[in-house]
């Protein structure tokens, strides 16, 4: 549990030596916390049965044996972290430090890390990084050069969907985590110093791009974030001697 504890707050640029208690604590019960799945410290997402005799134990409980395993936990841990993100991320985003732990803690594939942060069970829906990019193209506003849906609708194509952070998982196939890790690390650093500049939707592109080294607006446009200013975002690329490069264009070609 510390190794994938600690996992977390690497993926977000915490020295985890210095976080001053547990970044998570969970508890089952009889009820769960919340009326659906919900954060909390602790976090109880868990049922346990009881009887005449008292609680039923259970010696092979992921709690016990297998920490990077259940992606609801990390899911609502995602939501305890406060993190910034692109509009309409809120409930999509938060699965990626699940994908974290798993690959870089546990030494689990990214494709199949990817997979299983939205469940790894029969029933759960299972995307590799690819499949995601192909569940965004096959969409109406895809061909239509549409930004992802974000309504509060039936409709919408980003939350509770590995296509709604793949953005996140071709950042780390191409360029490595140490992009996200330095992004979160300096936007902490930032806050302290009084910089809060709202890492939303351009900002963000132009702070990841600084971290990956060049201008990743076609990636970021790809995944259905379309800059709100193109030309100041390639203002402030320019600025920051920002450029495309081949790189990308491989990789959106072949998509």
């Amino acid at each position: 549990w510390k190794k994938a504890m600690d996992g977390v707050s690497e993926m977000f640029g915490f020295p985890y030596d210095r976080r001053n208690d547990y970044v998570l604590y969970v508890m089952p019960d009889r009820y769960i916390k919340h009326g659906a799945y919900g954060i909390g410290y602790p976090q109880v997402n868990q049922l346990v049965g009881a009887g005449p005799d008292g609680p039923s134990s259970n010696p092979n409980h992921w709690f016990l044996n297998n920490p990077e395993r259940d992606h609801i936990c990390y899911h609502e841990l995602g939501h305890a972290q406060l993190f910034s993100k692109y509009p309409g991320e809120t409930e999509a985003a938060v699965n990626f430090p699940h994908v974290y732990v798993q690959n870089v803690k546990f030494g689990i594939d990214l494709d199949v890390a990817f997979s299983n942060s939205r469940g790894s069970g029969p029933g759960d829906a299972k995307y590799s990084i690819d499949a995601a990019a192909i569940h965004w193209m096959v969409t109406s506003n895809f061909r239509a050069g549409n930004p992802m849906d974000i309504t509060n609708s039936e409709y919408n194509e980003v939350r509770y969907q590995h296509r709604g952070y793949g953005k996140y998982a071709d950042i780390v196939r191409i360029f490595g985590w140490g992009v996200l890790r330095s992004f979160f690390h300096q936007e902490h650093l930032d806050f302290n110093d009084g910089i809060a500049d709202g890492r939303f939707k351009d900002e963000r592109t132009l702070h990841l791009s600084i971290e990956a080294g060049e201008d990743i607006t076609p990636l970021i446009h790809f995944w259905g974030v379309h800059p709100e200013d193109p030309a100041s975002l390639k203002a402030s690329m320019e600025s920051e001697g920002l450029i495309l490069t081949s790189t990308l264009y491989q990789t959106t070609a072949r998509y």
